[in-house]
């Protein structure tokens, strides 16, 4: 079975090309889900393939996590920095540490620290 599917395997490359520069998406899409399903099929039956094909889910299953993560990281951080900036321009209008306490929600300690 392998042998003849290298040996095909020239021959749909071709075919392969054809349709993709014809824009027949429905064939296309049709031979690109039939061999979606072979390669899942293959995979599913041989025990390493199937730990290769787990381990690349979950390492892009974290990496999506990570840069989740990081992006919701960034954005509280970024959230900060606006409070700390606002409160500076408080105090440089002078308003009272209280007031600039109550509307960034900083803590007494960091308003006095600014």
């Amino acid at each position: 079975m392998e042998e003849k599917f290298i040996l095909l395997k020239p021959k749909i490359d071709v075919v392969f090309h054809a349709l993709f520069k014809k824009g027949n998406e429905e064939i296309t899409k049709a031979i690109i889900k039939a061999t979606t399903k072979e390669k899942i099929e293959k995979i599913s039956q041989d025990k390493e393939l199937r730990r290769i094909a787990e381990l690349r889910e979950k390492a892009i299953r974290d990496e999506r996590n990570g840069l989740r993560h990081a992006r919701e990281e960034g954005i509280q951080q970024g959230a900060e920095q606006q409070k700390i900036e606002i409160a500076k321009e408080m105090k440089k209008q002078k308003y009272t540490n209280e007031e600039i306490q109550k509307i960034t929600k900083l803590t007494k300690e960091e308003i006095e620290n600014l």
